[in-house]
């Protein structure tokens, strides 16, 4: 049989932050030739082993024809020589014949995992791969480059590597002044698998975990050093571990911070917190923790979201104590069943949610402080999403301080954060339209922004809130009401403010309703109302003030609408009107 000089190029693409994939072409010859490969922007680390340009020597080849993935080349080894790519014996193409190659990068260290040729489906299989504290090394691999030999000379198998593993990092900023020294030791990172098993995805082994008493570690300390800001502050030092991809779970990261404050005085604390992974391979998730102030008094430094960019990095704008998870809707009572859901202060869901999550929330977080829910996809937020009422057999929640709704979110549904009696801090994000009845009834929210895209305020909307001022803008057109037996048709829009001071309606509102903040019985035994409301500007466009509409406010002096044509009964005992 006719043999052909067979000719192997190979492009070891492997990174520690450059792009997940990447191909170099190599030249054509007549022998067996390799060709240098090219790394972007490569980053070493102290922990992790990173293939780069530089130091790359070799990588090993399955491949042959005839549908098999052994009978031309078994695991054979190709290592570099100054500029030169060789192996040993030499092989050659068989005319007419097609082939597949594939190809893998390093060695793997005896008794962490083997290699096996899937015949069947033309690819390499890792089994019981370890990834632990104890191997750092950057495993790549490049799969299904076909070749049909057609002539003496094909030219070079040119392949295509990818990370197969999964890199995190932590990274630390200050937010203390320029002149005050931060540093950070003994980073211990365990829980998460630290074996598993490739076959054409990852298949993690959770009994295999990295224990806390042999954990990821950097001992080196890592001096934060604030520029500027903390947007600009530097470290000499992050740590940075390779990891089995893998989801779910949880996985604790404990560290120490000491700040110099001045000649002598250096407090010092211990951090922990616990994690959610859900890591993709190819992906460097950093994260980031800023050292403040004000979590070296509190233990609250927590990690939010992963931001990814290329190795491909995820930066995690973070502070401990806050659990990030990506959810799918329905799903976050699983993620969270080994998380000890009582303890769980800070909490950032990214994707999707749904009534059976938000009921878990409430039921189970019973200590959260903040959710963060700005990584979510969802457009609706559900009735009673955040409602404790007894009536639901929940007591009042007196430790939620703050939730960030998500850009892309259009309704906010009736009685959203009912009860909430510490929330403080709550954004209505500009694509809203939307809003719900009694949505703040019972919080300890001072302030909103209403968006310019809602042109209706339904009725009893911000009944029983803790609102200081409200800007009702000239987008919203009117004030819808309710028919009650005992009150006829009625607003109660602001009915039970009982701290509202000011309020300013730009317009082009035309009617103020009946018991727009006066009326209803707020706690079925007292008539409130916003006694504190001194203040109210109205819209020249208005041309009927509804009976009651500010009965019992404290407003001493009203300026009446300029198209204004009429006004109902008792509209207050203490205004003096104007024109």
């Amino acid at each position: 049989m006719k043999k052909n000089l067979f000719l192997l190029a190979a492009v070891a693409v492997v990174m520690a932050g450059c792009s997940k994939t990447e191909t170099v072409e190599m030249p054509d010859s007549a022998v067996i030739g390799f060709g240098s490969a090219y790394i972007g922007n490569p980053t070493q680390t102290k922990a992790v082993s990173t293939l780069t340009t530089a130091n790359i020597d070799a990588f090993y080849v399955y491949g042959g024809h005839d549908n098999s993935l052994t009978n031309t080349f078994d695991g054979t080894k190709v290592t570099k020589s100054g500029s030169t790519w060789s192996y040993s014996p030499v092989r050659y193409w068989t005319a007419g014949e097609s082939y597949n190659f594939v190809a893998y990068a390093p060695e793997i260290p005896a008794g962490k995992g083997t290699v096996s040729a899937d015949e069947i489906n033309g690819r390499l299989t890792f089994t019981d791969y370890v990834s632990g504290p104890d191997n750092q090394l950057d495993l790549i691999y490049a799969d299904g480059v076909s070749v049909m030999a057609q002539q003496e000379n094909n030219g070079p198998v040119s392949f295509n590597f990818q990370h197969l593993l999964s890199m995190i990092k932590f990274t630390f900023k200050s937010g203390f002044p320029v002149d005050v020294p931060v540093t950070v030791s003994g980073l211990k990172v365990y829980g998460m698998a630290a074996q598993g098993t490739y076959d054409n995805g990852w298949t993690p082994d959770g009994a295999q975990a990295v224990a806390e008493d042999t954990p990821f570690n950097e001992m080196v300390t890592t001096t934060a050093e604030n520029k500027a800001d903390a947007s600009q502050a530097t470290q000499a030092a992050s740590a940075n571990f390779v990891v089995i991809p893998q989801s779910g779970g949880t996985v604790t990261v404990s560290f120490t911070a000491a700040v110099s404050l001045e000649a002598g005085n250096v407090k010092t604390k211990e951090f922990t917190t616990t994690l959610v992974p859900a890591w993709d391979a190819g992906n460097c998730y950093n994260y980031v923790a800023t050292i403040s102030e004000q979590n070296m008094e509190v233990q609250s430094i927590t990690y939010g979201d992963p931001n990814v960019t290329e190795w491909v990095e995820q930066e995690i704008e973070s502070g401990i104590g806050t659990m990030v998870v990506v959810n799918t809707a329905g799903n976050l009572a699983t993620l969270l069943a080994n998380a000890n859901p009582g303890q769980i202060t800070g909490l950032r869901i990214n994707g999707g949610l749904n009534e059976a999550d938000f009921q878990y929330i409430r039921e189970n977080l019973t200590a959260l402080e903040v959710l963060d829910l700005a990584g979510s996809d969802i457009t609706e937020l559900p009735t009673r999403a955040l409602a404790f009422y007894e009536s639901m057999g929940l007591s009042d929640n007196t430790t939620l301080k703050e939730v960030i709704l998500p850009e892309g979110l259009k309704t906010i549904g009736n009685s959203a954060f009912a009860m909430c009696t510490a929330l403080e801090k709550v954004n209505i994000p500009s694509t809203v339209t939307t809003l719900g009845r009694w949505m703040l009834e019972g919080a300890a929210v001072k302030s909103v922004t209403i968006p310019v895209g809602v042109t209706e305020i339904p009725a009893s909307c911000f009944y029983g809130s803790a609102i200081t001022s409200m800007v009702v803008p000239s987008t919203v057109t009117s004030f819808a009401t309710l028919y009650e037996e005992d009150y006829g048709d009625c607003s109660w829009a602001f009915v039970g403010c009982m701290q509202m001071q000011s309020l300013v309606i730009e317009g082009p509102v035309t009617t103020i309703p009946n018991d727009f903040c006066w009326s209803g019985k707020y706690d079925d035994t007292d008539v409130v109302v916003p006694t504190n409301l001194t203040s109210l500007t109205l819209p020249d466009e208005v041309e009927t003030i509804g009976a009651g509409a500010f009965n019992g406010c404290p407003i001493t002096e009203l300026k009446l609408p300029t198209n204004l044509k009429s006004i109902g009964d008792e509209l207050s005992p203490t205004v003096k009107l104007r024109n």
